[in-house]
């Protein structure tokens, strides 16, 4: 399960929810994050190209899935080099909003 949801920008990491980390506490399962370098170059048919994978330590099973989602964050910035971007919510004024006060 990839947390993100979506590919993204090589060498970000964008869009991480805390579902994953829901999940877990449900089950109360250990997360094994999984690092992917070069998925973007290899190239269709016939499959050329180079992919790195990198098998993190567990994160242990917590509660709290805030705690959960930053150790899985530093984890895969480890094991990737990608950069965290934190996503900010969308701005959700409407014209009218605005120009009634």
């Amino acid at each position: 399960m990839f947390p993100q949801g979506t590919r993204g920008v090589p060498g970000e990491i964008r869009g991480v929810t805390k579902g994953f980390a829901g999940l877990a506490k449900l089950t109360k399962c250990d997360i094994l994050p999984v690092g992917i370098i070069g998925s973007n170059e290899v190239k269709r048919w016939p499959f050329t190209g180079k992919i790195i994978v990198n098998i993190g330590k567990p994160i242990p099973y917590n509660k709290n899935t805030d705690i959960v989602k930053e150790k899985w964050i530093e984890e895969i910035q480890k094991l990737t080099g990608f950069k965290y971007i934190e996503e900010q919510p969308a701005d959700k004024i409407t014209e009218g909003e605005k120009n009634n006060g």
